[in-house]
């Protein structure tokens, strides 16, 4: 495991949730779209801290090929976090053309 890469992804991942917590949630207006983004982001960051952790996998060029690897490590991720993955992607990507 790349020790650097793995702490990188933690303390992304913590930002996001601390951008979520306090800049998001203090704003007098609704940035629900934003909030949602911020949201996929802390778990990809969460992902890929597994991905390199738990099964080496230090660098991850594309959602397609995170995608690939959540599947094929079964013993790591769930058939779940492989479903809402999917759907999250697909659903972020189908918006971006709004």
């Amino acid at each position: 495991m790349n020790e650097k890469i793995y702490n990188t992804h933690i303390e992304q991942m913590n930002h996001n949730k601390n951008f979520i917590s306090f800049g998001i949630s203090n704003s007098k207006e609704s940035f629900l779209d934003w909030e949602i983004v911020a949201y996929f982001y802390t778990a990809v960051h969460l992902i890929e801290a597994v991905l390199c952790k738990e099964c080496g996998i230090d660098s991850v060029n594309s959602h397609q090929e995170r995608k690939e690897y959540i599947c094929d490590f079964t013993n790591v991720f769930s058939h779940q976090v492989q479903r809402d993955y999917t759907v999250s992607y697909t659903h972020l990507r189908a918006h971006e053309t709004l």
